[in-house]
């Protein structure tokens, strides 16, 4: 047995396996198997130590896989269980919900609205194969006027074939706390969305504000074009009427010099109104024009009856009106732009309180980094060494599925990394 597992790859680990420890008893074809724990130094130098004897007991809580499935989804709050490119099994439902049962209460969150998947063949993008892998992603659509933007994300654990397979013939943890090997493979997925958890979130609620901001930009932008087009009406419209005032013999120019004067302060106030870019100088600009308007309203009504001008301006004041109201209605949608940009700010920079510099890993696993590094820490299974440092988290989550696994082996090999998550560190 510790010829077949001497290889270098093996070195600085430990194996746990379930096999024969005797030949079968007189009478009888079934051989005696127990748990054995197989430790191999750095130098090469192996012991094997039999812990228990007897196969790893399977757990079997749920008698069906409907019972199975409702207890992951209020247990732990997966989103849905599904068969992806194999079918769930009853035994591996039970598997996981037993595996999973070792998260501590907060760490369940990580898994809230998760899809929870059963594949037959699982591989990484080099085409290299999986036992299990945790896939997040999220996106915004840019929207338009007839499709609002919408902000979309999706989570989702999977699970192949090979994480169950050696369950018969190895396990994980110690004498007092043995279980199935699988046990090991499904806290290293649940460790991967633990660690990324707080960014996900981040970056979904960016991506919700960013949403807003989208359709925020969509309905000024509309503002804005119906603003333009009121104006123009407003400037054809005046023209013709300062057409008709220029035009006035001089007693009848005199007499409307007041109300024309006024009319075309309007025109500037409302202006200055309909141009403002800035949310907080829309309450007095508005206000401005506002008493501008009813100033050319009260000169208007100091006319002699009879006068010319009420009648000649008076599609210069209806589409003075309309592009105030147009004028209006953008400073709403500009308002509101405003704060949903400074909603998007605030959420850009909680998703920054939470990643590393580049925005793409999460403080966690930099946290993580920095626990690792500073007491020297070195991957502790093959497969962390095989992916350290180019791909860190899995290093995080082995020690993850360890720590909940084998927390015996986490404290004889790396003392500060077990104490860093027992005191909750790895939320941080």
């Amino acid at each position: 047995m510790l010829l077949q597992r001497a290889q270098r790859q093996f070195w600085g680990g430990q194996i746990e396996v379930v096999a024969q420890i005797g030949p079968p008893p007189k009478g009888s074809g079934v051989a005696p198997v127990g748990q054995i724990v197989i430790k191999i130094d750095g130098n090469g130098n192996a012991t094997a130590e039999l812990i228990n004897r007897g196969s790893v007991a399977v757990p079997t809580t749920f008698r069906d896989k409907p019972s199975a499935i409702a207890a992951l989804k209020a247990t732990f709050g997966f989103g849905s269980v599904d068969d992806g490119t194999a079918s769930w099994s009853l035994a591996d439902l039970n598997k996981v919900h037993a595996a999973l049962l070792r998260l501590p209460t907060a760490d369940r969150a990580a898994l809230a609205g998760v899809q929870l998947v059963r594949d037959n063949v699982l591989t990484d993008k080099d085409g290299k194969p999986l036992s299990g892998e945790f896939r997040h992603q999220a996106s915004v659509t840019t929207g338009s006027p007839g499709a609002p933007s919408v902000a979309t994300r999706s989570e989702s654990l999977h699970l192949a074939d090979s994480a169950f397979s050696g369950d018969a013939i190895s396990f994980v943890g110690d004498k007092s706390d043995a279980a199935v090997a699988s046990f090991h493979t499904i806290l290293h997925e649940a460790g991967h969305s633990v660690e990324t958890k707080l960014l996900r979130d981040a970056e979904f609620a960016t991506f919700e504000a960013q949403a807003v901001v989208n359709d925020d930009v969509i309905a000024f932008n509309a503002e804005q074009t119906k603003t333009n087009a009121a104006v123009r009406a407003a400037n054809k419209a005046q023209h013709a009427a300062l057409a008709k005032f220029n035009a006035y013999k001089a007693p009848e120019w005199k007499s409307s010099e007041a109300f024309v004067a006024a009319y075309q302060a309007a025109v500037g106030a409302i202006n200055g109104f309909a141009n403002s870019q800035t949310a907080s100088r829309f309450a007095a600009l508005e206000a401005a024009a506002n008493a501008a308007i009813a100033k050319r309203d009260v000169e208007r009504g100091k006319l002699p009856a009879g006068h010319a001008a009420p009648r000649d301006f008076a599609d210069a004041i209806q589409t003075q009106n309309a592009w105030f109201s147009a004028a209006q209605d953008r400073a709403k949608a500009s308002i509101k732009l405003d704060a949903s940009n400074t909603k998007l700010r605030e959420k850009k920079a909680a998703q920054a309180g939470v990643s590393d510099k580049t925005g793409k890993t999460s403080k966690r696993l930099t946290n993580f980094v920095d626990v690792v590094n500073k007491n020297k820490i070195p991957p502790l299974t093959d497969y962390a060494r095989t992916n350290w440092p180019g791909h860190p988290e899995e290093f995080y989550a082995e020690a993850y599925a360890l720590w909940l696994a084998n927390p015996a082996f986490l404290d004889a090999n790396a003392h500060a990394l077990k104490a860093w998550f027992d005191a909750g560190e790895h939320l941080k």
